[in-house]
């Protein structure tokens, strides 16, 4: 016999299989003032369902066992539990999983992570809900039974005295009349509820069609800038470009960072917006990150005539884990904006550790415990009070007595936001012309450094591979043209063998006759797109399966978790930088490349192999006047051609002159010819 426990207290059944989630909604719960039960799967919840009726069920979806909607929809089925609100727990964003939830009998969804104000806020509307609708009930059950009294005292009177049926009957006509009144308003009130149901299933189909052309319009966007951002790489090393030229490509790839950024900041606050964050922690060296960012940003600084400092304390933790990437961008836009709105003096990042307590929106306060702090401090122009109390808002942009800084306004937003999902809070205290300090504060986590990923130096200049290494066979798809002559360009005179295929019939054939170590694979293609690629190359067992990575300008979790699922085994988005793409073929295919800050001081004197004027002169004008040419656009293809014609009883200037084209010394050669 199911019995309901009496009390003040409201009881609340969490079913939930992951035990962090439980601690938490239990302890906040509690101190809410509420009963909490616990089950970890379907059948516990409905074994405690038998012996004890909660007010109101939190049910996580993805469960062992039977899943939160089959659960949901056996209680149901228990006339006993077919009032008790059910909210569902889930990590599903997609609107069919909501449709069902609400089929089969859930009221409400909390989407992870789990925020507790959004808890509390949803655990006391549907309480408030149920107890409108019982109090409802017991309101309609002492109607009926005063109408069956008065039924009944008609019947009396109609035995004892005639002559006041008439007045009965118009009592009993107020009665149905009343009763009339409370149908029709349960049924608007059943409108209203379906209404609204339809109106959350719109709003959310609207906001994934909103997802969907943000998520196009960044793929237009990075397709070009890839090209764009690319070949400013290539062109940096080039060592005969002027000094002008150099000035022009520094500017051409800042302004294509600052539109990656721009578009960046609108993606990521369209994702705050849809709930669609999510925290990925770590591991990591905590003075090497902060000295990278610092190296970083100082470049920026030093542009200004900024001084930027970083100060550690002595008592950090080597190592920690947090979201690696979010705190990075927290970080760099807070820099950013010091650097924008100082015009002299210094800007200085200090890191420390303290013992604080965060409090919620709705004054809970969590229990004092170790936090990570970083404080960002200028010796800028200041904020206002009225400036300060907007400023973490979506595209507010601050004066200092000059015109809005450029951007779109939705850094701070982002930063304050980004910190919220890692479980901290970011403050700013700052004076007008007295400068300002931004403070973040986040739980530190320790790490151990067995814990931490060795990272090979990402800004190393990659020249060659190392010898004694495979023929390395790098099959590129891509069906614009300009963007498989980026990576040959980049990766051909490394050493590597590339194929370029344009749509995705060709990619098979390629990979069926030539068996590629590598195949670096856009998903938006003509004929086959990547994911058909995927399936046939996946599907055989005949051939060896290459090394999949995916580069494509779709940058949503979701499409990354889409490429991972169909089989890549890795995923690059447009634009990349080098660096990164050189990284991933490494870390995949065990590559070892020759890098140009690793050479010997000694050794680029020796690439000539002591090469002279003269030795040229053996070599017809006209092939000297080619090579020449050639070697001022930094044309390997060329210049190795030229090579080949040299004769092989001079070997020595064939070896010498391919010793310089591999090491990018090409204003060597060119010294060379002037000099003669």
């Amino acid at each position: 016999m199911i019995q309901k426990k009496s009390g003040q207290q409201e009881i609340i059944l969490i079913v939930d299989d992951n035990s962090s989630n439980i601690a938490i909604l239990d302890e906040f719960l509690q101190l809410q003032g509420y009963q909490v039960r616990v089950a970890q799967d379907g059948e516990s919840a409905l074994e405690i369902l038998e012996r004890e009726l909660p007010d109101l069920i939190l049910l996580d979806v993805m469960m062992p066992g039977i899943n939160g909607f089959e659960t949901c929809s056996r209680l149901k089925q228990n006339p006993a539990c077919q009032e008790i609100p059910v909210i569902f727990i889930t990590a599903l964003g997609d609107l069919s999983n909501k449709v069902k939830g609400f089929e089969v009998g859930g009221v409400d969804y909390i989407t992870k992570p789990l925020q507790v104000e959004e808890i509390l806020a949803r655990v006391k509307t549907h309480l408030k809900i149920k107890h409108l609708q019982t109090a409802h009930s017991q309101h309609n059950q002492q109607l009926q039974t005063e109408i069956q009294r008065r039924l009944s005292v008609e019947a009396s009177l109609r035995e004892a005295q005639i002559n006041l049926e008439e007045k009965v009957h118009q009592r009993t006509s107020e009665l149905q009349n009343i009763n009339y009144l409370l149908s029709r308003k349960i049924s608007e009130l059943q409108q209203t509820k379906l209404a609204l149901q339809q109106a959350l299933i719109a709003a959310e189909a609207a906001s994934a069609a909103k997802s969907q052309f943000l998520s196009n319009i960044s793929h237009e966007l990075r397709t070009p800038l890839n090209a764009i951002l690319g070949f400013s790489q290539i062109l940096v090393q080039d060592v005969t470009l002027t000094e002008k030229q150099q000035e022009y490509l520094g500017i051409i790839n800042a302004s294509g960072e600052h539109l990656l950024k721009l578009i960046n900041d609108i993606l990521s606050s369209a994702k705050i917006k849809n709930n669609q964050i999510i925290v990925q922690e770590n591991s990591f060296n905590l003075a090497d990150f902060v000295s990278d960012i610092a190296t970083m940003m100082r470049v920026t600084a030093s542009a200004k005539g900024l001084e930027l400092k970083s100060e550690l304390d002595a008592n950090l933790p080597g190592y920690v884990q947090t979201d690696e990437s979010k705190l990075r961008q927290v970080l760099v836009n807070l820099l950013d904006n010091a650097i924008k709105f100082t015009d002299s003096g210094t800007v200085t990042l200090r890191v420390k550790v303290e013992d604080r307590s965060l409090q919620t929106t709705n004054n809970f306060s969590r229990l004092k415990k170790h936090f990570l702090v970083f404080d960002v401090e200028d010796t800028g122009a200041g904020i206002s009070l009225e400036q300060k109390e907007s400023l973490f808002e979506p595209f507010v942009q601050t004066r200092t007595n000059r015109q809005p800084s450029e951007g779109t306004g939705l850094g701070l937003s982002i930063s304050r936001e980004f910190v919220k999902f890692m479980q901290g809070e970011i403050t700013v205290n700052s004076e007008l012309g007295s400068g300002s300090v931004f403070t973040v504060a986040i739980p530190l986590k320790l790490a151990r450094a067995a814990d931490v990923e060795i990272k090979n130096s990402s800004k190393k200049q990659a020249i060659a591979l190392q010898p004694n290494q495979p023929d390395y066979r790098i099959l590129v798809a891509d069906d614009l043209p300009v963007h498989g002559q980026l990576l040959l360009e980049i990766l051909e005179p490394l050493g590597f063998n590339v194929k370029v295929a344009e749509n995705g019939q060709q990619t098979l054939d390629f990979w069926r006759s030539w068996q590629p170590h590598l195949l670096l694979l856009d998903l938006q293609m003509p004929v086959l797109n990547g994911y058909q690629v995927l399936q046939q190359i996946k599907s055989a067992t005949s051939k060896q399966q290459p090394i999949i990575i995916a580069l494509t300008a779709k940058v949503f979790n979701e499409d990354r978790q889409k490429a991972l699922a169909a089989g890549c085994d890795d995923f690059i988005s447009k634009p990349f930088r080098e660096e990164t793409l050189l990284s991933k073929i490494s870390e995949h295919l065990g590559v070892r490349y020759l890098y140009k800050e690793d050479l010997p001081s000694n050794l680029i004197s020796d690439l000539s192999l002591h090469l002279t004027k003269e030795d040229l002169q053996v070599m017809s004008p006209e092939w000297i006047a080619q090579i020449y040419h050639a070697a001022l656009l930094a044309d390997d293809e060329q210049v190795r051609e030229l090579i080949a014609v040299i004769p092989e009883e001079r070997s020595d200037i064939s070896e010498a002159l391919v010793n310089l084209v591999n090491n990018f010394r090409f204003d060597i050669v060119i010294d060379l010819i002037e000099e003669s």
